[in-house]
């Protein structure tokens, strides 16, 4: 079996090093999808952000995989509710952002990140997540500066998911903080 032509086995692994070893398939194959997102789009790009909320990271990543002309993702989208009008999507500027992500998907450089994440400790946290930020701390057209992230630098791809690494020890909370 496989997820997005990767054996499962290799993702799996790959993926529990950097979330909670716990997951299961799907948990697996959406923060795969996720990770790789965040190679593939430029940090806040608020139409990668759409895409994904309204199809899902792995189907959308699928549907570019499958099509980098962009036709199975634009079917994908305009089948959602509302279509692409509905979702705040011109057809041109999808167009445009394909035209941008297709020649940054690379089965390699997902699995090298993901690698690279495990070997400096860093952790995938995606929507849903237990230490993703309260709603009130983000939105997808202005990344936060840490905010709902005590004591951690972040990399930001509106609300796909972040790469998140401690920059520091915590420090027990002190009457003056």
């Amino acid at each position: 079996m496989t997820i997005l032509g990767i054996a499962e086995a290799t993702v799996a692994s790959l993926v529990r090093a950097v979330t909670d070893p716990a997951h299961d398939r799907d948990a697996v194959a959406e923060r795969f999808a996720r990770a790789t997102w965040t190679g593939i789009a430029e940090p806040g790009d608020r139409l990668a952000g759409l895409v994904v909320g309204a199809v899902g990271a792995e189907q959308a990543l699928a549907a570019l995989i499958a099509d980098r002309e962009g036709g199975a993702l634009r079917q994908l989208v305009s089948a959602c509710d509302g279509g692409l009008a509905g979702l705040g999507i011109d057809e041109r500027d999808l167009d445009d952002a394909v035209a941008r992500w297709a020649p940054r998907i690379s089965q390699a450089d997902a699995l090298r990140a993901l690698r690279q994440a495990a070997r400096f400790a860093v952790q995938l946290v995606v929507p849903g997540d237990p230490d993703w930020p309260a709603s009130s701390a983000i939105s997808p057209s202005t990344p936060p500066s840490h905010s709902g992230f005590a004591d951690v630098a972040t990399h930001w791809l509106t609300s796909i998911a972040v790469w998140r690494s401690w920059v520091h020890a915590r420090r027990p909370a002190t009457a003056s903080t």
